[in-house]
């Protein structure tokens, strides 16, 4: 109904637009998103050459930066903001251009939905590259010549790994980038209604919901459990003497506490609060009890966490979240625990730095 459409978060609209996470082997079902729009507007950007003033105003070693960086929406974020310039001056476009943005996935099978004004001019450019389209669905999908994965494109450095811009598809504002035809024509599919949405998970809604209005967030199919959680560390540690750090740490505080119920999408996410980034870890479960049940146990857990990959920083939860506050709340079927950090430099991009080094222990299931 008209009503329920003016009270979604950009976040559940763009859940709308793009296919389900597939879980492929060794992998983690994972959805970016920014409001773009919305970023611009909190910190006074324009709504052309923005990324120009963001490079003026800002350093990257200002605390302040990743929060511009967060609207990538790239997995892995390992573009540069040379290759960015490149991206702009290529195709038209860069990272701030759209109003709003969403992933699903990891690189090679990620595609990266945008919406704005923007795409007109990306249309173009298309063409002058020696991209053809052909009709798809209600869109166009243009291609590159390059078969899948291919990373021979004109796609700038940062960007050409598996030809993340080999395949295009483009329905009026709303634009579609991934390295493989079949996943770009998921999304295409979307859009014309003929293929199921994020949206069709009424977990990951929930979690949307719970979040609110964000300006980025994260959002990742993952119930953490010990063992599964100890396999994922070679991944991201130096060696396996932090990760005996870690098998002691998750014994020596958690033996004494009670298992946590089972959640199913875990989230993290800036918002913008009281004038200040502030930086959201979202658990969603869902039993419609759960969450209330488990927030003095994940509270405490998570105000006595000391992390064993990053031992120098002590107290880390404690001392970047001095106000650490947690609510549970009943949301459509389910529940979710929302907790919020701010009040720090850098404690904004807490949750999201500790999701990406998978220095999340607290959050284990069996303790």
């Amino acid at each position: 109904m008209p009503g329920g459409e003016r009270n979604k978060s950009a976040l559940e609209r763009m859940l709308e637009v793009v296919p389900p996470p597939v879980v492929e082997a060794g992998e983690l079902p994972w959805i970016e998103f920014s409001n773009v729009q919305a970023l611009r507007e909190v910190y006074g950007l324009p709504k052309e050459d923005a990324l120009r003033v963001v490079e003026e105003r800002f350093h990257p070693d200002d605390p302040q930066w990743s929060i511009f960086f967060w609207a990538t929406v790239k997995r892995p974020r390992d573009i540069s903001t040379r290759a960015l310039e490149q991206l702009r001056r290529v195709y038209g476009y860069d990272f701030l251009s759209p109003e709003r943005a969403i992933s699903v996935g990891e690189s090679p099978g990620q595609l990266i939905v945008m919406e704005g004004p923007f795409v007109k001019d990306v249309l173009p450019r298309l063409q002058g590259l020696g991209y053809e389209g052909r009709s798809s669905g209600h869109g166009q999908l243009f291609t590159n010549g390059a078969p899948d994965f291919d990373s021979n494109s004109p796609a700038p450095q940062g960007f050409d790994h598996w030809g993340e811009l080999n395949r295009i598809g483009v329905d009026g504002e709303r634009l579609v980038a991934s390295s493989a035809t079949a996943y770009a024509e998921k999304a295409l599919d979307v859009w014309s209604g003929s293929g199921p949405s994020a949206a069709s998970d009424p977990s990951l809604v929930e979690l949307a919901q719970g979040l609110g209005d964000v300006l980025h967030a994260t959002l990742v199919k993952w119930t953490i459990y010990k063992e599964p959680l100890l396999d994922r560390l070679p991944l991201v540690l130096p060696n396996e003497k932090n990760i005996r750090k870690l098998q002691i740490e998750l014994g020596k505080r958690y033996e004494p506490y009670e298992p946590l119920h089972i959640y199913d999408w875990l989230g993290v996410a800036v918002a913008f609060q009281q004038g200040k980034p502030v930086s959201m870890l979202a658990l969603h479960y869902p039993d419609p009890e759960a969450a209330s049940r488990d927030r003095e146990a994940v509270l405490q857990r998570m105000k006595t966490y000391t992390s064993p990959t990053r031992p120098e920083e002590g107290d880390l939860i404690g001392r970047r979240c001095p106000s650490l506050e947690g609510e549970a709340k009943r949301v459509g079927g389910g529940s979710v625990l929302l907790f919020t950090c701010g009040g720090r430099p850098l404690s904004h991009d807490l949750f999201r730095e500790m999701l990406y080094l998978f220095d999340v222990a607290f959050l284990v299931v069996d303790p």
